[in-house]
């Protein structure tokens, strides 16, 4: 996977960013005319979202999966919780801590899996379980492609709206798509398990960039 914005099995670590991220979407992409009206807190996820979401978390911590991560990665989830605040879509002036101390939350806990090379829950130790390679990359933007290779077929994903993908089976395009990230993971820095250098600087930057959302919104406040 080349990752423009971070995998969306990564938020159902956390309900109430899940929860944020759901009602973003549901709002602001979509334009759902249920959404217009409401604040975050007014609403609530679903149970039937909150199950789906464990279980499309428990299904990708079973899979081995290559990611190539960028400093850009997480900017999306820091700019739409910043522009919530900023139009007022926010009943409570603490939500966005909340959602900022959860966000680094989550940053850590993909930092320690790095740190393995492993999936695992938030709460739960190493236990040698799927393989988790992550590369860090500073000059490529990504863009969400991912490839899956499922009993010798190869399946590229394209995303293409925000929240939709295009999917082909087709072999050229295929072999292209593999080409790409292994010449791009040729020109990136692997951080899971060796590289503890560039790992911390990679997961410190994305720590500062949480923490400078955090006191500009302080400043806003005049806090």
């Amino acid at each position: 996977m080349k990752q423009k914005t971070s995998p969306p099995f990564h938020y159902f670590h956390l309900p109430e960013l899940a929860a944020f991220k759901y009602f973003f979407w549901a709002r602001t992409i979509l334009n759902d005319p249920a959404y217009s009206k409401t604040l975050f807190e007014e609403w609530e996820l679903a149970e039937t979202l909150k199950q789906t979401g464990k279980d499309i978390l428990t299904a990708y911590n079973k899979i081995p999966s290559i990611e190539i991560w960028s400093s850009d990665t997480i900017n999306s989830t820091i700019r739409q919780i910043d522009y919530y605040r900023e139009l007022g879509n926010f009943r409570d002036v603490n939500t966005p801590e909340r959602l900022f101390l959860q966000l680094e939350q989550l940053v850590e806990h993909i930092k320690e899996q790095t740190a393995h090379g492993e999936k695992f829950l938030i709460g739960q130790k190493p236990y040698g379980g799927p393989k988790l390679k992550i590369y860090y990359n500073e000059a490529y933007l990504g863009h969400n492609t991912i490839l899956t290779e499922v009993d010798g077929c190869e399946t590229v994903y394209v995303n293409h709206g925000v929240l939709n993908l295009m999917f082909t089976h087709d072999a050229a395009f295929c072999e292209q798509s593999r080409w790409y990230f292994e010449n791009i993971m040729r020109k990136s820095a692997l951080i899971s398990q060796v590289n503890e250098k560039e790992r911390n600087r990679f997961f410190n930057g994305m720590f500062e960039k949480i923490q400078r959302a955090q006191e500009q919104k302080n400043k806003s406040l005049n806090i």
